[in-house]
C-alpha cells in the first residue's frame, strides 16, 4: 500500500511539473520520498531542480538515481548539463564518460557528447558526434539541427545551408532548421532568402519573437521601413 500511495503522489508531482508548478512539485516529492524512494522519483526530482536552476541539488538527485539504477546512462547524461550550467567542464566530461561507457549507442548520450564539445567551441568535433547520432537514428531531428548549429558556428555557412536544404522536407515543421538557414543566408548577405526562411521559422515556432525581430532587421537593412515596422 505504501508503494501504491507513493505512485499516486508521484503522479501528482508529474502533473505539477508539467504545469510549471516546480515549487509545489518539490513539496509533493518530499512526501513521495517518505513513501517510496525509487528511480522515477529521483529522475523527476533532478529534472525539477534543474528547471529551477538548483544545479547542485539536481546533481545530488541524479547521483541517487544512478545508485539505484547503476546500468542507466540517463542520470549521467543529465548531470553533463548540470555541470555545464555550473561551468564545471571537467566534471561534465566525467559524467559523459560514465554515460558513454553504459550506453554508447544511445542518441541522447551521443548528442550530449556533441553538446559538450560544442560548449568547448570544438565545433568540428561536436559535428562528428551529432552526425554519429543521426547515423544511429536518421529521424533524430535534434541531431540534424545540432549538426547545422555546429556548421554555422564553424563559419561554414554554405555547408549549413546545403545541410538544411537536404533535410528540411523530412522535418517541415522544425523552426530551428529554417532559423539556421535564415542565419546562414544573413551571413552570406542574401537578405531575401534569409527573410523567406525566417518567415517559415516563425510559422512553426510557438514563441516567434526572435524570428520576427530578424525579419524586421533584414527589412530595415534593405531600407524597406514599412515592412520592417509591420514585422
Amino acid at each position: 500500500r505504501r508503494a501504491h500511495a507513493g505512485t499516486a503522489v508521484l503522479h501528482q508531482a508529474h502533473i505539477e511539473k508539467e504545469q510549471g508548478q516546480y515549487e509545489e512539485a518539490l513539496e509533493t516529492l518530499k512526501e513521495a520520498e517518505k513513501l517510496n524512494a525509487d528511480n522515477e522519483l529521483y529522475a523527476l526530482l533532478g529534472d525539477i531542480h534543474y528547471n529551477l536552476g538548483n544545479y547542485s541539488e539536481s546533481i545530488r538527485a541524479y547521483n541517487q538515481q544512478a545508485q539505484i539504477s547503476p546500468d542507466n546512462a540517463y542520470p549521467h547524461v543529465q548531470n553533463i548539463y548540470n555541470y555545464l550550467a555550473l561551468e564545471d567542464t571537467p566534471s561534465a566530461f566525467e559524467s559523459a564518460e560514465k554515460a558513454f561507457a553504459l550506453e554508447p549507442d544511445t542518441v541522447e548520450v551521443i548528442l550530449a557528447m556533441g553538446n559538450l564539445y560544442g560548449w568547448e567551441t570544438e565545433y568540428r568535433r561536436a559535428f562528428d558526434y551529432f552526425q554519429q547520432s543521426v547515423q544511429v537514428n536518421p529521424d533524430y531531428a535534434t541531431g540534424h539541427v545540432n549538426s547545422m548549429w555546429a556548421l554555422y558556428n564553424s563559419g561554414l555557412y554554405r555547408k549549413c545551408i546545403e545541410y538544411g536544404e537536404a533535410i528540411v522536407n523530412k522535418f517541415p515543421d522544425d523552426p530551428d532548421i529554417y532559423g539556421y538557414l535564415g542565419d546562414s543566408w544573413v551571413k552570406l548577405q542574401e537578405s531575401e532568402k534569409a527573410v523567406e526562411n525566417y518567415k517559415k521559422a516563425a510559422e512553426h515556432e510557438e514563441n516567434p519573437i526572435y524570428f520576427h525581430y530578424e525579419i524586421a532587421l533584414q527589412y530595415y537593412y534593405d531600407q524597406q521601413y514599412d515592412l520592417a515596422k509591420a514585422a
